[in-house]
């Protein structure tokens, strides 16, 4: 009798194995050939879920941002609940795009990634304007609920500053460290929050 597979559950394992591959040795290790290898599969089954090498890459980049977004939109209900330190809870919830454990680290990894191959492989383009956004979307949000005025371009200057944190901390973690950036990005939120109105 032949064995049932769950569809879902073998694409979620290809695409697995993508994210391993480009975290641990870049793009370039990502080929259909060592995505079958690392996810125990033949090339033929690969193909059968994504057809091209593009289909994968795109479908690696949307799972990676729909991961990062449940768990965003887990942390912004409780900051939206009235948590008894909203600064806090706003720093928490701001430090979820930094590479602050290997699982954040990891994602860094990827969206710096994808969104560098996203410059020769245009299908790619919009999800990393979505990847982009997802900060500056976040930022904007909060600063609304805090009623402040202008908040796009109080949004742009968190944003900005977590675009950086997390690069830095990618690089140099030694220096960069979770405690340093939390305490940049209290004094920025601190900032933008006092700016006059």
């Amino acid at each position: 009798m032949p064995r049932f597979v769950d569809r879902d559950e073998r694409r979620a394992l290809i695409i697995r194995a993508v994210h391993r591959l480009i975290t641990e040795r870049g793009i370039e290790a990502a080929s259909l050939r060592n995505v079958a290898a690392e996810s125990e599969l033949n090339i033929g089954s690969v193909r059968y879920y994504f057809p091209s090498h593009t289909e994968l890459l795109l479908a690696a980049a949307e799972a990676m941002v729909q991961r990062v977004t449940t768990r965003i939109e887990r942390h912004a209900e409780v900051f939206l609940q009235g948590p008894a330190n909203p600064r806090e809870a706003a720093v928490d919830l701001l430090e979820e795009f930094l590479p602050i454990d290997q699982e954040r680290r990891d994602e860094t990894i990827l969206w710096l990634t994808f969104a560098e191959t996203s410059r020769r492989i245009p299908e790619l383009r919009p999800m990393t304007k979505t990847m982009i956004a997802g900060p500056r979307q976040l930022a904007h949000g909060m600063l609304q609920h805090a009623q402040l005025s202008t908040p796009t371009a109080r949004a742009e200057a968190l944003a900005a500053l977590i675009d950086g944190l997390a690069l830095a901390m990618l690089h140099d973690p030694e220096h960069y460290t979770r405690r340093r950036a939390r305490a940049t990005l209290r004094w920025q939120l601190e900032a933008v929050m006092s700016a006059a109105q």
